[in-house]
């Protein structure tokens, strides 16, 4: 309870504008009103109201006329606790005893905090960010009104078509983002959400049984992954390293065959073409899949060494300079002529070779005493 008071008075604090420094135990939800306190004047539309309030209590419905318990019943025990009352027992004495639900109770009562959640939920946040965009502030709150409308979809035509509208949305989002060179979590965020949304639909449509609904949703899902596949691409020069490597990887997951590292080996030598024996050459292989003919080794983004061998699974690289200052450059990756890049999540692995054996030198009988380091002259 002091806890509670405490983080009381600093959220009173912080709503009169001043500035406020919270313990570490409850910096986190100090810093979560700070940055949800200009929603306290948002406004809900009438419209918007309306649609999640019926969502809502057709769930709650659900909900209540469910005979069968289910893992919302744990959650909702786990979450409420009921009042504890006493009973007497023999003599002057009590015992606390904990009140118990019955499963339609159960129900109700988590039905019911789904509904209040969400009424409250409406005076502000969910509208606030309804028109937020992919980089913005409020991104996040409208990801999640996003999710909590699928959720309450339960037929599974209209949930798949609702991740289909959510993803075309990110798409236009991305698009708009690399026509304005924008950069960082605009871009990054446009593409997750479309993603995440495209993936989601896919799987809505796994349980459509409407024939034809389903024919309607599938040919527009392959659309949509074509359009994305095309757009995609088509942003990828005019990117950065990192985002390059997102960009391919969302291709990935959309089915496009995409360069994959798995692996990275170096090999160092002595460099040949260095008279005085103090150069070092390293041989770097990466292994993987998606590797195109013509791809390089990329070290920080950018081009390094020269490919000797490509193959769809390896590649084998040399760059002038040691291992160890190889693996000092970052992450090793892969760029294929079209565009596409990928790194390595692993640290590469050292591999030895064995440095030749210097000459040995033919012992002087009678000079050294012993102490002679080369390997005497075998006796014919």
């Amino acid at each position: 309870m002091e806890q509670e008071r405490e983080l009381d008075y600093l959220l009173s604090q912080l709503l009169t504008g001043r500035r406020v420094s919270a313990p570490e135990r409850l910096a986190p939800l100090v810093d979560a009103a700070s940055v949800l306190t200009p929603l306290r004047q948002a406004m809900p539309s009438a419209a918007f109201a309306s649609q999640l309030e019926g969502s809502v209590l057709r769930r709650a419905r659900q909900l209540s006329a469910d005979p069968q318990p289910s893992a919302h019943d744990a959650l909702a025990e786990t979450l409420i606790e009921t009042p504890e009352r006493r009973v007497p027992l023999s003599g002057s004495q009590s015992a606390p005893v904990r009140a118990r639900t019955t499963p339609s109770a159960r129900r109700l009562l988590w039905a019911s905090v789904i509904a209040a959640t969400l009424v409250c939920l409406i005076g502000g946040v969910f509208v606030a960010a309804a028109d937020a965009e992919p980089g913005g502030a409020l991104y996040v709150v409208r990801r999640l009104e996003q999710n909590v409308r699928a959720q309450l979809t339960a037929n599974a035509a209209d949930r798949a078509q609702l991740h289909l509208d959510n993803a075309q949305a990110a798409l236009r989002a991305f698009d708009a983002a690399v026509a304005q060179h924008a950069q960082g979590a605009r871009l990054t965020d446009a593409l997750d959400t479309f993603v995440a949304e495209h993936l989601a639909a896919r799987m809505s449509l796994s349980a459509v049984t409407d024939t034809a609904a389903h024919a309607q949703l599938a040919a527009a899902l392959e659309e949509q992954r074509l359009q994305a596949t095309s757009d995609l691409r088509a942003a990828l020069p005019a990117q950065d390293w990192p985002v390059r490597v997102t960009v391919t990887q969302a291709l990935g997951a959309i089915g496009v065959v995409v360069p994959v590292v798995t692996q990275v080996t170096l090999s160092e030598a002595p460099d040949p073409a260095d008279s005085r024996g103090d150069g070092r050459v390293t041989t770097v292989t990466v292994t993987g899949v998606g590797f195109q003919t013509g791809a390089q080794l990329l070290l920080r983004g950018a081009p390094a060494g020269t490919a000797l061998s490509v193959s769809d699974d390896t590649l084998v690289a040399q760059v002038r300079a040691a291992a160890q200052a190889v693996a000092s450059q970052g992450a090793v990756g892969v760029g294929n002529p079209d565009g596409t890049a990928a790194i390595s999540k692993k640290d590469p692995i050292f591999v030895s070779r064995a440095h030749p054996t210097p000459s040995a030198e033919p012992t002087k009988s009678g000079d050294d005493n012993g102490k002679h380091k080369g390997t005497p002259t075998p006796t014919p």
